[in-house]
């Protein structure tokens, strides 16, 4: 007896569930306290979660369980920073920071700083669609806007309305030879496209607090830096001190900041210096 087109589409979903059963990952991560639930990639190789892999999953699961498809969306979002941006990759899972290929430049060792292509609302749009509706839409839509909001303040700056990337993973084709002559690579040697796409991410690597924004120490040449006596105290974020910028024998005064002791809600920007725009130019 031959197979129906029902046949296969009944086996099809069958093997979806199945999939999407073995690759779900659920617990609790200390390092945020927060537990989550969401269906990894791949169990061996990509074990993590993945923006627009959850989005893809959660469209996916509003077809076989609205519950889980909120779920994978839930999760993602407890990502989320508090400027709005949500990272590519954030690694529940791991008992430690993951280290080698996992660990693509990150301002967190638990969250990687790059972005993938932003398909959450396509994703939130299914889920509402074929779920709770206008009352999921309710829950959810504060955080989609913000994580838009970051798209157009932080990755549109020719205001064109198209999302500028800053290195090849944000385009969701990671290693394509697309990128081969803007990197300075050739060849189908992956140790070459690491060593020159890596710096382009790490110097993108930083944190937008309150419109400022906080650059990795180690990525500032502090070569021109000299400390201040001067400090100030934010309510939320701490104790701040001052660098002089000593340019060419001309010194800008206090023209750079960094909180030494951040409080647990700026935790962000431990580690990171600000400049103040009309003191200081920063080319890349």
């Amino acid at each position: 007896m031959s197979r129906t087109q029902r046949d296969r589409w009944r086996d099809l979903r069958q093997n979806v569930v199945s999939l999407y059963r073995g690759n779900r990952r659920q617990g609790y991560a200390p390092w945020c306290n927060a537990e989550y639930d969401y269906v990894c990639p791949s169990v061996e190789t990509y074990p993590f979660q993945w923006f627009w892999d959850s989005c893809f999953h959660a469209i996916v699961l509003s077809h076989l369980d609205v519950d889980r498809a909120e779920a994978e969306l839930r999760t993602l979002l407890l990502g989320q920073q508090p400027d709005g941006f949500i990272p590519h990759v954030t690694y529940w899972t791991a008992e430690r920071p993951p280290s080698g290929p996992y660990q693509v430049a990150g301002s967190s060792p638990w969250r990687s700083a790059s972005m993938q292509p932003p398909v959450l609302a396509e994703a939130v749009a299914a889920v509402a669609a074929r779920g709770r509706g206008s009352a999921y839409l309710r829950e959810v839509l504060p955080a989609v806007r913000r994580y838009y909001d970051w798209c157009d303040r932080e990755r549109d700056p020719d205001r064109d309305g198209l999302i500028a990337i800053v290195e090849p993973h944000e385009s969701g084709m990671d290693q394509t030879p697309a990128y081969d002559a803007y990197l300075g690579v050739h060849g189908e040697d992956p140790a070459a496209f690491e060593a020159a796409w890596r710096p382009l991410a790490e110097s993108n690597a930083g944190v937008v607090v309150e419109g400022n924004y906080y650059f990795p120490r180690d990525s500032v040449n502090l070569e021109f830096f000299r400390p201040s006596q001067s400090h100030t105290t934010c309510h939320w974020k701490g104790l701040a001190s001052y660098y002089d910028v000593v340019v060419d024998g001309q010194t800008n005064k206090d023209a750079a900041w960094y909180y030494p002791n951040p409080s647990e809600a700026a935790k962000l920007i431990r580690d990171h210096v600000a400049f103040y725009g009309n003191k200081v130019e920063v080319a890349g």
